[in-house]
């Protein structure tokens, strides 16, 4: 399987962190696609070589119809939710799906300080809802462990002490009849 969504909705279903209820599913979806697109409008600034193209590219995404429109959507979709009655700061229903996952990867890429000239903190400040959303997916222990994990692979990646990583895990297979 090869598109992203694809696999998130396979992996989604098999970890139970994609609803089963057709309503919920289809919120998680519209969610992924939206993350995608908000990808597409980053992603010539990240391949970019020169360094006044990028400058331009990242100015250009901190303007009101690029970034700050594509989180204050967001935002509105943690509202949207909490107005469905559920309160635990989740896009969809009171549980970690998929969707969460992915936005988080992307919101902690742009409020990393990794992405020059991109402002993290000023774009999520009118955003309060995403800035409690990015504490409650840090503070859940498997994305620590995750973290803790990850980080350690890194340094030993660059110190050229290792060059692959074994995640153990439960082995699940589908069949397609």
């Amino acid at each position: 399987v090869g598109q992203s969504n694809a696999c998130l909705r396979y992996i989604g279903t098999l970890a139970g962190l994609y609803p089963d209820n057709p309503v919920q599913r289809v919120l998680v979806d519209e969610l992924l696609d939206s993350v995608e697109d908000m990808i597409h409008m980053m992603s010539p600034s990240i391949k970019e070589k020169d360094k006044d193209k990028k400058k331009q590219a990242r100015l250009k995404l901190m303007e009101a119809d690029k970034l700050p429109y594509w989180l204050n959507k967001f935002e509105k979709r943690l509202e949207e939710n909490e107005k469905r009655g559920f309160d635990n700061g989740y896009f969809v229903g009171n549980g970690v799906t998929i969707a969460d996952l992915k936005f988080y990867y992307q919101i902690a890429n742009i409020l990393s300080g990794n992405l020059d000239h991109i402002d993290g903190d000023k774009l999520v400040k009118p955003c309060p809802r995403i800035a409690n959303f990015a504490k409650i997916i840090n503070s859940l222990d498997g994305v620590k462990k995750f973290k803790s994990e990850f980080s350690s692979q890194q340094k030993q990646y660059k110190e050229k002490k290792a060059s692959s990583f074994y995640q153990k895990g439960k082995s699940m297979y589908g069949t397609i009849n």
